[in-house]
């Protein structure tokens, strides 16, 4: 009986209760460049549980998000961040990540929900409301960005671009899609690690 209940937790398209839900990550879990990225198991904004095991083979975009910060509004309003999941959706799975916990700003599958109605935003928002999977993939702010190429291999963590706000400081630097499209064509990445900006994540 706790075996059958516990597969049908586990099934992603099984909209559960977040207090019955099971750990979200393991505890020892770090992600790092060239490494292998941990695996997960996330709710969605309806409650529907996404791991990133669901994605195997295939390029994945994390997005640490949050509706309520400024940077990530001034994006958003920009149609920044939009633009370039969809310009890659047909060849990358775009995951954002909440980890902001209950009662902090932009928290809340219904908060989240809205963003996703006002922004056109395509794909899953996951509620990580304890902050494991944020911490394990070393999320500082919104929007931080990680990919992940097809062998499953952390690629690239950090900024979105060098526009905070919409400003650059000289030469526009789209960090994140330059990243995106060298894991996709197997090039070599030139910057990896550049130092993200934006809103401190609510853990």
């Amino acid at each position: 009986m706790l075996i059958a209940l516990f597969l049908a937790c586990s099934t992603a398209s099984t909209p559960i209760a977040v207090a019955d839900l099971p750990t979200p990550i393991e505890a020892s879990a770090k992600a790092s460049l060239g490494q292998a990225a941990p695996d997960f198991s996330l709710p969605d904004v309806d409650g529907t549980i996404h791991t990133l095991a669901d994605h195997s083979g295939k390029v994945v975009v994390l997005e640490w998000f949050n509706p309520g910060c400024p940077f990530v509004k001034a994006a958003y309003s920009k149609d920044v961040v939009q633009d370039l999941a969809a310009s890659h959706a047909t060849d990358a799975v775009w995951l954002r990540i909440n980890s902001g916990s209950a009662g902090k700003q932009g928290a809340g599958a219904d908060e989240n929900r809205r963003a996703a109605r006002k922004w056109d935003m395509e794909g899953p928002v996951l509620l990580d409301t304890s902050g494991a999977v944020g911490k394990a993939y070393g999320a500082k702010t919104t929007p931080q960005i990680v990919v992940i190429d097809a062998q499953g291999m952390v690629r690239f963590n950090g900024a979105l671009d060098n526009a905070p706000l919409g400003a650059s400081q000289g030469e526009y630097k789209p960090y994140a899609g330059t990243a995106i499209a060298a894991v996709l064509s197997g090039s070599e990445l030139t910057v990896t690690k550049p130092k993200p900006w934006g809103c401190s994540v609510k853990y």
